[in-house]
């Protein structure tokens, strides 16, 4: 192949180099505004581009030295081969001025182990074809690309993502024009509490455990970020209706965080998605892999924080295992707000939950979910030692020698509260009722000496509580303080 190799030349109008063009160390070329130079394949080993002009790259670039591009270049570097095209070498290019991909077949960041991650400090637009990142990160200035659509737009193949600087200002969306095998971007927004940070977005083409056959969308977007913390996002995933799975409902869905592939989730409020189609997530101070389920979808695990239930809302929340109440932000039902928390073995209350005086907060042991909800009371007991709970009237008078086998301390509470078995080892069903029967919270014991319960979501008031134990029902009386 013909080699050509430049040093220190100043274009001034068209100037089209067949071949290879080779820039040595030291060398630079200079393209005037209004100029333009068509080039093949450019290598470049230590040489620069002061480009104010438009470069047409047909063929492949190899950078082997950082700072191809000087920064005061305000042109464009198009790629608009007629055939598959790399961006490649051991070293970051460095775009300024404009990138235009401008390639049917595509454009690609290095496939082979030898690469380098790119930056563009400029604009990025997107005016045909699909550019590629395989193994390579690839950061984007302030400035928003454009152009991108379902056939134009950053591929996220491997473990290569899209970098950019997000602000704190709980105003300024950053778009990621990302997707894998169809075009599934995301945009970010940093509140106005929280720290400006640079993020890294990939999407892989499932949802994050990769067996869910229904009420989810079937993609992840995978978020990293450059120091740890601070984050106070607000995270508004795209996805198109092919990419549903069977049950999903669009029209009551929510996005998710997990850390651990699946199996723990953050949910925030439950809605209608927008447009074709998003939905917004907020407040997350964290990040990790996020995704997009119904209401219907019960995690193994779930976390619910930052909810503030208005008195004319209410909502649900569920989990196969356990289900844990403001972890690390407040939750709050006001006044004439409810609120369901459903659990198959544990229901955790941590103490930035508030449920005020007048609302309505449930939590149950259950494998009927959000979907189908429990009772708000239980049926009426038929056992003739047992008692109707929506009858108790007076529990102040004297412990039968049931009740006895249990103590139940520190009683008036402020919060936990811990039953004793008194040495024996005890298997029994535990409720928190009120006194119009509705059952609070629900657990189960298995062969314990003691369980405790957390009781610090309750307003103010007096509460029964019903142990079910070896055929016997013991009844106490709760008195719960702030």
């Amino acid at each position: 192949m013909k080699k050509i190799t430049m040093f220190a030349f100043l274009f001034w109008s068209a100037f089209s180099v067949y071949g290879q063009l080779t820039l040595s160390s030291g060398s630079q070329i200079v393209i005037n505004s209004s100029s333009s130079v068509v080039a093949n394949d450019i290598t470049n080993s230590g040489g620069t581009f002061k480009n104010d002009g438009t470069l047409n790259i047909k063929g492949d670039l190899v950078n082997n030295s950082s700072g191809l591009f000087a920064s005061t270049s305000s042109g464009t570097v198009k790629f608009n081969g007629s055939a598959a095209q790399k961006i490649t070498g051991t070293s970051d290019a460095g775009f300024y001025g404009t990138l235009e991909i401008d390639n049917a077949t595509g454009v690609s960041l290095t496939s082979t182990a030898t690469g380098s991650d790119q930056t563009v400090n400029g604009q990025l637009v997107l005016t045909n074809g699909i550019l590629t990142l395989n193994a390579f990160n690839l950061t984007i200035g302030s400035t928003d690309p454009t152009g991108a659509s379902s056939t134009k737009y950053i591929k996220t193949n491997g473990t290569g993502g899209v970098k950019r600087s997000v602000p704190a200002d709980g105003s300024t969306n950053v778009t990621y024009p990302v997707g894998n095998s169809a075009y599934n971007p995301v945009t970010l927004q940093n509140g106005a509490t929280g720290t400006a940070d640079t993020y890294t977005v990939l999407v892989q083409d499932n949802e994050p455990k990769s067996t869910v056959t229904s009420d989810m969308v079937d993609r992840s977007w995978v978020v990293t970020e450059a120091t740890s913390g601070g984050s106070k996002l607000t995270v508004t995933p795209q996805w198109n209706s092919g990419e549903e799975l069977t049950g999903f409902d669009r029209t009551n869905c929510a996005v998710g965080l997990t850390s651990d592939a699946g199996s723990t989730y953050n949910w925030k409020t439950y809605g209608a998605s927008t447009g074709t189609y998003t939905r917004a997530g907020s407040t997350y101070t964290s990040v990790g892999t996020f995704a997009v389920a119904d209401k219907d979808y019960v995690s193994d695990n779930t976390v619910v924080t930052d909810v503030d239930l208005a008195s004319t809302e209410s909502d649900c929340y569920n989990a196969v295992n356990v289900l844990t109440i403001a972890l690390d932000e407040t939750v709050s039902v006001q006044n004439g707000g409810s609120a369901d928390f459903i659990a198959g073995q544990k229901v955790v209350f941590k103490p930035g939950f508030h449920s005020y005086s007048g609302s309505y907060s449930h939590a149950y042991i259950s494998t009927t979910y959000c979907s189908s909800l429990p009772p708000t009371a239980p049926p009426p007991t038929t056992a003739e030692d047992e008692e109707d709970l929506t009858t108790i009237t007076d529990l102040s008078g004297n412990l039968t020698d049931a009740e006895k086998v249990v103590n139940v301390y520190p009683n008036p509470t402020s919060g936990e509260l811990t039953i004793d078995f008194l040495g024996e080892e005890t298997t029994s069903t535990i409720r928190v009722v009120n006194f119009q029967g509705a059952v609070i919270l629900q657990t189960e014991t298995n062969k314990q000496l003691k369980q405790k319960i957390d009781l610090r979501f309750l307003p103010e008031g007096v509460y029964v509580l019903v142990i079910n134990t070896e055929g016997k029902q013991i009844t106490k009386k709760v008195i719960k303080n702030y």
